[in-house]
């Protein structure tokens, strides 16, 4: 390779070079986003986690944590079988006619598994669980059957 050749390979090499890094720092600068820059925690310090920017109200037995909203259906009155479901720590649902209710809410000391019960409730359309075992069923009333 001449000299010519390689002096240019050497300045085409280095223009890559000098664009990749100051690239690589962009983000850091005007107009770049706080998330891109670099962060780094001084030696001996603790690094603690921001806290959440949102809080769930735990869940009262017989007090669902939601209030009916528009995808919330009309009263509907069910008779079938308890079933705790495995999933997620434990789901109950209630089994009519083979189909699934994910209970929300209702009295847990007649809501219990293997239990024949007759439940007033509402059927939501517009929330989602963690379970996902089936529509979901706000219960307003539940009585043995």
């Amino acid at each position: 390779m001449d000299m010519s050749k390689r002096r240019v390979a050497v300045a085409v090499l280095g223009a890559v070079l000098v664009g990749s890094l100051t690239t690589g720092c962009a983000g850091a600068g005007p107009g770049g986003s706080a998330l891109d820059a670099p962060t780094t925690t001084p030696p001996g310090e603790a690094v603690s986690p921001s806290p959440p920017s949102f809080s769930v109200p735990p869940r009262q037995p017989g007090n669902p944590t939601t209030s009916p909203g528009k995808g919330s259906g009309n009263e509907v009155t069910l008779t079938g079988d308890v079933v705790l479901v495995e999933v997620e720590g434990g789901c109950l649902t209630l089994r009519v006619n083979n189909k699934g209710y994910e209970l929300m809410g209702g009295d847990r000391s007649v809501l219990q598994h293997g239990a024949h019960v007759t439940v007033r409730g509402r059927v939501r359309t517009d929330i989602a669980t963690i379970c996902q075992v089936g529509p979901v069923l706000e219960v307003l009333e539940a009585r043995p059957a």
